[in-house]
């Protein structure tokens, strides 16, 4: 990946600092529908309306499963279904 790239990705990325997680849902069969993919994930909505969810690729083949590690090193695995 280039370096203006990912530039580019850090710097939008930097919108989501601050921001609270407001609501933690699975992923509807519509949204599924609308992003052609098989499984349903979990969705995290943020206080601006940003919802993160993730994919198994750059091009959304797919959903994955989303990692939380604590600082103590505790994993929670948000699997899809």
């Amino acid at each position: 990946m280039s370096q203006t790239l990912e530039k580019r990705i850090l710097r939008e990325a930097q919108g989501l600092v601050g921001l609270q997680i407001t609501g933690v849902r699975y992923m509807t069969p519509s949204e599924r529908q609308q992003l052609f993919v098989d499984h349903r994930c979990v969705v995290l909505t943020l206080s601006d309306g940003t919802e993160l969810y993730p994919v198994a690729d750059d091009e959304e083949n797919d959903v994955g499963v989303l990692i939380a590690r604590s600082p103590d090193g505790h994993e929670t695995h948000l699997s899809y279904l």
